[in-house]
């Protein structure tokens, strides 16, 4: 019997798993099975072709049912059930029970024999199911529960074809970061930079908040100078973008202070943090939390410069009210800003 060209390839292919012996039989042995399987069986394989070579949770598999069948939660989870008892029958998964692994070489097979836009469909359901269930924040808690997931994704996040997967990438780049992968989440935060600006601009927010956390990971790497520039590119399109007084531009602005600081370049501090506290005292009021914060990080700022008179200006102007409070009346961050300016010499 001629060989079909999907055989003749998977055959070519699989001949560098197993000596040619196997690989001609293999190749037909597994696409038949294939092809007598359901769409949704087909679906399932799929799934297993386009992420990792690890077991794939459940709960994975019926989001994507219900995904690419635009069904509720009760019958994507009777069609995971069905295709993968079908996959079963046919013997091509690899655990009897809880979450399904597919041999790699079956995985392969469908890989390379299956259409593009079939595979492309699969995938991107299975990013929009990962995004869900990853946090879109820090969420060192969440993790543990997320190992498998994180797998998969990684996987999926490697070929950043579209944005939802370009998004993808900063869920597994917090994730390492988090574990201490430091340089694996400051090049992934680089790559969903890179994979956004192939497609939109630098005003786009998505790309802002990209760049913010690519510099965050940058300052945990050590790349100081490459953090204060990053801080700086994003405060001008968050100011651009959303206006001086929006609360993006205040995080911005801080998060700018804060890395200058730390570098010892308290003349550049002092001036972010100059129009920080004027900022916050128009737009929040002299007395809310994040003037404080900002008045005292400018004092401290003042006094490394040995600008006394004006660190004695702050200090009497936007601090010194904190000593007529109780403590009891003041947030968290003020009655630690509160007890700090009472050990200062001009009020002991």
């Amino acid at each position: 019997m001629a060989r079909t060209p999907q055989e003749e390839e998977a055959s070519d292919r699989l001949g560098t798993f197993v000596s040619r012996a196997f690989a001609d039989p293999l190749a037909g042995l597994l696409l038949r099975a294939v092809d007598g399987l359901g769409d949704d069986a087909r679906d399932f394989l799929r799934l297993a072709a386009v992420v990792a070579s690890a077991p794939i949770p459940f709960h994975l598999v019926a989001a994507v049912m219900g995904s690419l069948r635009a069904v509720d939660r009760g019958e994507s989870r009777r069609l995971a059930e069905a295709a993968i008892d079908e996959a079963d029958r046919f013997a091509l998964t690899e655990e009897p029970a809880g979450d399904r692994s597919v041999h790699p070489l079956v995985s392969r097979v469908i890989r390379w024999t299956h259409a593009t836009d079939d595979l492309d469909r699969v995938r991107h359901a299975a990013v929009a199911a990962l995004l869900e269930r990853l946090p879109a924040q820090y969420d060192p808690g969440a993790y543990a529960e997320l190992e498998i997931e994180l797998v998969h994704a990684r996987v999926l996040a490697g070929d950043a074809s579209a944005d939802p997967e370009a998004v993808l990438i900063g869920r597994v780049a917090r994730y390492d970061l988090v574990r201490g992968s430091y340089d694996s989440g400051e090049r992934l935060f680089t790559m969903q930079l890179e994979r956004l600006l192939e497609r939109r601009n630098q005003t786009d927010r998505d790309v802002i908040d990209a760049m913010s956390n690519l510099a965050g990971a940058r300052f945990v790497v050590g790349d100081v100078d490459g953090t204060i520039d990053l801080y700086r590119r994003v405060l001008e399109l968050r100011e651009e973008t959303e206006g001086p007084e929006a609360d993006a531009v205040r995080v911005a602005r801080g998060n700018l202070a804060s890395t200058l600081t730390l570098a010892g370049e308290y003349g550049a501090a002092r001036d972010v943090l100059t129009t920080m506290l004027d900022r916050n005292r128009e737009a929040l009021g002299p007395q809310h939390a994040e003037t404080t914060n900002a008045a005292w990080e400018l004092y401290q700022t003042l006094c490394e410069l040995g600008e006394r008179r004006t660190a004695h200006e702050i200090l009497s102007r936007d601090l010194s009210w904190l000593l007529s409070r109780m403590p009891v009346t003041l947030g968290a961050d003020q009655r630690r800003v509160r007890r700090s300016v009472a050990e200062l010499p001009e009020f002991e």
